[in-house]
């Protein structure tokens, strides 16, 4: 990530880590979180089936050490996305 003030890039903590692309959707809040949606690999095969991915979404303020993750109750096939208020 970087900091179009100061220039200075910064790693976001775990990442990167396996998504499916197609899946992925992110935003930044009025707060200051950077906020992910997506359909992310659960296993360590390297070439994951369908059923290896579950829907999260994951918080991330900058400075903090670590990402939030939370499993999202999303069927699969279906897309969770990020929709302003």
């Amino acid at each position: 990530m970087l900091d179009v003030e100061t220039l200075r890039w910064t790693r976001l903590p775990s990442m990167p880590v396996p998504a499916s692309i197609k899946t992925t959707s992110m935003a930044w809040t009025p707060d200051g979180r950077l906020v992910l949606t997506g359909d992310y690999v659960m296993t360590d095969k390297v070439y994951p089936a369908e059923p290896d991915y579950a829907s999260m979404v994951v918080d991330w303020r900058p400075g903090e050490g670590a990402l939030r993750v939370k499993r999202l109750p999303v069927a699969r096939g279906e897309i969770a996305v990020l929709a302003p208020r």
